[in-house]
């Protein structure tokens, strides 16, 4: 009984823990790296020096391309052994990356705070100036009122009358306005940075360009609220550079149909969210690619060593064409997004033109329908043994629907020529294969 069958696969629960805890522990390993590398980039966040800029950035180009290359080969991998074993291998790799990244930034960072010691407050409003140029460009009056800036130095305690036990030093509080201004520049700079806090800190750069001449009261009160909200914007920062990561390593196994990642987040519940969905999607794909790694081993088992990936026009879910020894007859195999499998047995038509795709057509010459027919029936004691050893590679097959061989499922497929990857020589198979089978069907007539 070999007309279409239906089934439900799915996964046994312990193939897919195994598979998931390895890919989480890579997924571990390249959020323990990139994490470790984000912080050792944040000690050059304001380094201004075009030399050590360019060093350290050759040497995180360098490191990040050997990790990916790594994960991707690990990530790429279906069988769980081998899935399991690369995996392990990333948590090693990664701290041994991050290690030689330490000892490589150690001369470079020791040379940019040298630089940094040398810099003086008008230095650091410069630079912060030329940020928030480049991330407010359409503010012109902030960036012309942060010039005012440059003649900006507290009174001393006695030129303010206030006591020196009350007041703070012109010196302490010139660093932590200087501090005050790396910390806005690069919060608003940082790809980390939640949408919601980069406002914050662009309101918070509008009151520091709003003090002018010798006002140490407002610089304190512009001071006192950076110091509070600071730590907590940095937190949130450091949380979803974590998520970022994670984002990351599950995009990079996703390629190409990973949904596209917002510009920017408001705030870390949108941030958790997106990155649920992408390992939801990731979870999918896995699945999906290790039953058609399954389905495949299994056909060529059976003698379908020839497999096309093929496109039936707006039919979602993947669509496979399994060929053998047989060059006019296949198994269509489709699988939906939803896990249904469905095999058929269908005739190798000629090919279409590459403008009306691939299709697949009832089949109404007698001779054609008789052939199908044997080839169906044929198929019956394979399908059985599919069954047995999907099982086996630990793949669940709940049948839905089993048809019995009828010409009324008699099928032809005709791949688009766009699609097939018939050569001239099987398609003279074809036709010799036909004209054998209509020379037995001939003499068989003759001699009734």
């Amino acid at each position: 009984m070999s007309g279409p069958k239906t089934s439900q696969l799915e996964i046994e629960r312990q193939m897919r823990a195994r598979m998931q805890a390895a890919r989480d522990r890579a997924e571990t390993a390249s959020v323990s790296f990139r994490h470790e590398l984000q912080l050792l980039l944040s000690q050059f966040a304001l380094c201004t020096d075009e030399d050590i800029s360019a060093q350290v950035n050759a040497i995180v180009a360098q490191l990040e391309s050997e990790f990916e290359s790594e994960l991707s080969k690990a990530l790429d991998n279906n069988d769980v052994d081998v899935l399991e074993a690369a995996c392990s291998k990333l948590t090693h790799l990664a701290d041994s990356l991050a290690f030689d990244a330490k000892q490589r930034f150690a001369p470079l960072l020791a040379a940019e705070k040298a630089l940094r010691r040398s810099t003086d407050l008008q230095t650091s409003l410069k630079a912060f100036s030329r940020t928030m140029a480049d991330h407010d460009s359409d503010d012109a009056g902030l960036m012309e009122s942060l010039e005012l800036l440059k003649a900006f130095k507290p009174q001393s305690p006695a030129e303010s009358g206030r006591t020196a036990a009350a007041a703070e030093s012109e010196e302490d509080i010139q660093e932590r306005f200087a501090a005050m201004l790396d910390g806005v520049r690069t919060a608003i700079a940082s790809p980390f940075t939640l949408e919601k806090d980069r406002a914050v800190m662009v309101g918070m750069a509008q009151d520091i360009v709003g003090i002018s001449g010798p006002d140490a009261q407002k610089a304190a009160s512009v001071l006192a609220q950076y110091e509070l909200i600071a730590p907590a914007v940095a937190a949130r920062a450091e949380r979803m550079q974590e998520l970022a990561a994670r984002m990351s390593v599950i995009e990079a196994e996703l390629k190409g149909s990973a949904p596209r990642r917002p510009a920017g987040f408001s705030n870390l519940d949108e941030a958790v969210r997106h990155l649920d969905n992408l390992k939801h999607l990731a979870q999918r794909r896995r699945e999906e690619r290790y039953v058609h790694e399954a389905i495949d081993t299994i056909m060529r088992r059976h003698g379908y060593d020839v497999a096309r990936s093929v496109e039936l026009g707006a039919v979602q879910g993947s669509h496979t064409l399994f060929s053998g020894d047989a060059k006019d007859t296949g198994i269509h195999a489709f699988l939906s997004d939803s896990g249904d499998m469905m095999l058929e047995v269908v005739g190798l038509g000629a090919p279409a033109p590459a403008e009306s795709g691939t299709s697949i057509t009832a089949v109404t010459d007698d001779d054609d329908i008789a052939h199908l027919f044997n080839a169906q029936n044929e198929f019956c004691a394979v399908y059985a043994e599919i069954e047995e050893e999907l099982a086996a590679m630990g793949i669940r097959n709940a049948v839905r629907y089993k048809a019995a061989p009828d010409v009324a499922h008699c099928k032809q497929i005709h791949l688009a020529s766009d699609q097939s990857d018939f050569s001239a020589d099987t398609q003279i198979g074809l036709a010799d294969d036909r004209r054998r089978r209509d020379q037995v069907q001939q003499r068989a007539r003759e001699m009734r």
